[in-house]
């Protein structure tokens, strides 16, 4: 299997299915488990990363800087990580869902296929969630108008329950919204309107 990988015809199945789900396969020698151990090793170095840049985000806060100019700084400099920008994520790579963009405006272009211009994206932000709270969401997504796609920034569960709050405010007055979220979303929104 290994032989027929490097050369670029594999000759059974399971190695063809993964070779077509990603760029590159690595067959790696040790017997069961090791594979595992490289993943250990690599979610060390991610949680590194993560711990690291929440770190150094908080020392820009503490500095008194504006933490979302910090942020698009560093995305751009030579201390960026892989970690900090989507579009450069193995799963940007991906044969089916893949995407190029790491703003979320743009990734709406992009996916959209220039139908719905960034330009044109509303959004909600850190600072809005964090300094205006759910009243000041819900003034927000009041201001859009009808068919309006906006994004919405957030880095932790506060932020996405801040968000929540806001939009239930706004589904109170009679107005609907489709969203495209991934699970957290779904945990701190669920719980929150079934109280409402």
């Amino acid at each position: 299997m290994e032989t027929a990988t490097k050369q670029g015809t594999p000759t059974t199945c399971p190695t063809r299915t993964l070779l077509e789900l990603s760029d590159k396969l690595y067959i790696i020698k040790g017997g069961c488990g090791a594979g595992s151990g490289i993943k250990m090793v690599n979610q060390l170095l991610a949680g590194v990363h993560i711990a690291s840049a929440a770190e150094a985000m908080a020392f820009g806060a503490r500095l008194g800087l504006n933490t979302r100019l910090l942020f698009d700084f560093i995305t751009i400099s030579g201390v960026t990580s892989w970690l900090v920008l989507a579009g450069d994520t193995e799963f940007a790579k991906n044969a089916v869902f893949g995407y190029k963009s790491s703003n979320l405006r743009d990734w709406i272009e992009e996916k959209t296929g220039g139908r719905i211009p960034a330009s044109i994206v509303a959004s909600v932000s850190i600072e809005l969630l964090r300094k205006g709270g759910p009243d000041a969401v819900c003034q927000h997504l009041c201001s859009l108008k009808k068919g309006s796609t906006c994004v919405v920034n957030t880095t932790s569960e506060r932020d996405m329950a801040v968000f929540a709050l806001g939009m239930i405010k706004v589904e109170l007055m009679g107005k609907h919204f489709l969203c495209r979220t991934g699970a957290s979303f779904v945990s701190s929104y669920g719980p929150t309107r079934s109280r409402t």
